[in-house]
């Protein structure tokens, strides 16, 4: 979290190692360090300013603001995270698309978006994968999502191609219901096709159920995928509705507070 620098100190005589040391320093003995190397500082500077200008390249447009921020996206349906699974369903083709919500990091700004923009919201380059899964699985897969409800935690699933409702109240394992994929109730022995980031197929924020899966497919990386999909498809149809949550129990007050302060920004 960039709170501390290590320095490591080792001393080498005859190729063998005769002393070794390590620590942390804060930001005011950074400083006491002295100048930077001079040629390291060029390079650097120099793929900074590249960077920077491939960050900045314009790749959409959107309309409206869509909130992705940590107290939303891990505890409860966002429409940036129904706008991240359309683009991912889209683009495999599956019947079915879920991210997590903690891999989603910030928001989707209005008007001009950018690489940068881009990169801020899915920042782990994870790839895009289909495979096969059965409705029982599924299902099992929703239940991990909302169990820690209403604690805002990254398995939280953003969902594309179905709907459900849940309820806190009820046991863990029996939280979800009204399943439906396209429409149609979930047959718990039917063989569906969902699209994931790898992330979750590797178990991932405890989706360990779909660690074992058939995989179908390998695409791109997800904020890829985005960015083609923004630019193809753009933003249409996001709106929340895809989870229906029975027993709402409201944000802390604390957390209220910044997200109605991120809205006002955005408005």
């Amino acid at each position: 979290y960039e709170h501390n620098l290590g320095q490591v100190t080792v001393e080498v005589d005859d190729k063998k190692i005769i002393s070794k040391q390590a620590k942390l320093l804060n930001a005011a003995e950074v400083e006491k360090l002295g100048e930077p190397d001079k040629k390291i500082l060029k390079s650097v500077t120099k793929i900074e300013k590249h960077f920077q200008q491939y960050l900045g390249q314009v790749v959409a447009q959107s309309d409206k603001f869509l909130i992705g921020e940590r107290a939303i996206a891990r505890r409860e349906e966002c429409e940036l995270g129904n706008l991240i699974t359309d683009a991912l369903r889209w683009k495999s083709t599956a019947d079915v698309a879920i991210i997590n919500g903690g891999g989603i990091r910030t928001s989707l700004p209005k008007g001009q978006i950018t690489r940068g923009d881009i990169f801020a919201i899915l920042p782990f380059q994870n790839k895009l994968m289909k495979a096969e899964i059965d409705g029982k699985t599924l299902r099992e897969a929703l239940e991990h999502g909302v169990k820690f409800y209403p604690d805002a935690v990254g398995g939280f699933p953003q969902v594309s191609g179905l709907t459900f409702s849940f309820d806190c109240k009820k046991p863990e394992g029996q939280r979800t219901s009204e399943i439906f994929v396209d429409g149609k109730p979930l047959d718990e022995n039917k063989i569906y096709t969902i699209a994931a980031p790898d992330f979750l197929f590797e178990g991932g924020d405890g989706y360990t159920m779909l660690k074992d899966l058939k995989i179908l497919a390998e695409f791109d990386t997800a904020e890829n995928v985005l960015m083609e999909y923004l630019k193809k498809v753009g933003i249409k149809n996001v709106e929340v509705g895809r989870i229906k949550n029975l027993n709402v129990v409201p944000l802390p007050e604390d957390e209220a507070e910044k997200i109605e302060e991120v809205l006002r920004k955005n408005s």
